[in-house]
């Protein structure tokens, strides 16, 4: 698994997410290929932390690498505060790569987990969000 840490500094939105060599999601609408802020759970200092696996491991967080072992990432912070900022205040990302089995000696104690059952929630969630996009 790779585990992502990330600080938004100050911005209010960002999404991250999967792809593959050839910059394709997949079927990024059934699986949690992507997360956003709204989609996102925080940690309680208002970072985040997220789990990059091929198997599902349990926790909200988790971006699903459709099978890959390289996939490519990309996360996208926007709409930043207008004020100038401190050096050393904007966004941070730092990365671990580690063994399922090792993801609670990595994981904030607070790490939301989720269950078989509330997963197929948060998807169907994503699948009727993604249709609503082209309500007509």
């Amino acid at each position: 698994a790779y585990v992502l840490h990330l600080t938004s500094g100050g911005a209010k939105y960002w999404m991250l997410s999967v792809y593959d060599w050839w910059g394709m999601s997949g079927d990024f609408w059934n699986r949690t290929t992507s997360l956003n802020t709204g989609q996102s759970a925080p940690n309680p200092d208002g970072s985040y932390t997220y789990v990059f696996s091929i198997r599902d491991p349990g926790v909200h967080n988790w971006i699903d690498t459709l099978g890959f072992h390289e996939p490519i990432f990309w996360n996208r912070w926007r709409v930043f505060p207008r004020t100038a900022m401190n050096p050393g205040d904007g966004p941070t990302a730092r990365g671990e790569v580690v063994k399922l089995s090792q993801l609670g000696g990595v994981l904030p104690i607070t790490t939301k987990l989720v269950n078989s059952d509330e997963r197929a929630r948060q998807i169907a969630d994503r699948h009727e969000a993604f249709l609503r996009r082209y309500a007509v």
